[in-house]
């Protein structure tokens, strides 16, 4: 009795073993393992993609700040010296 019952466990076993043999989990652990590593890459790239992005246009919007600085200054330089030019007639003579 005892031995039929070690020898229906031992055929259990052999039928388990042969089921995960069968499932391939180690290729399938494997094949994910791989998987998860190149997303790994991918995400990397695009984030690299998106910090390189971000820092152009923040030059962008520095740019576009500086341009309005300058075209008031400038704006600022044309009705000054129009104002102060020695040719302006004066309506006083």
């Amino acid at each position: 009795m005892v031995e039929t019952q070690i020898t229906d466990l031992e055929d259990a076993k052999s039928r388990l073993e042969a089921e995960i043999r069968e499932a391939k989990y180690d290729e399938r652990i494997r094949d994910k393992t791989v998987s998860i590593r190149q997303k790994e890459t991918d995400r990397d790239r695009a984030n690299g993609e998106l910090s390189a992005l971000n820092r152009q246009a923040d030059s962008r919007a520095q740019l576009s700040i500086k341009r309005n600085e300058l075209t008031s200054k400038n704006s600022q330089v044309t009705a000054s010296s129009a104002l102060h030019s020695p040719f302006q007639v004066q309506a006083d003579k």
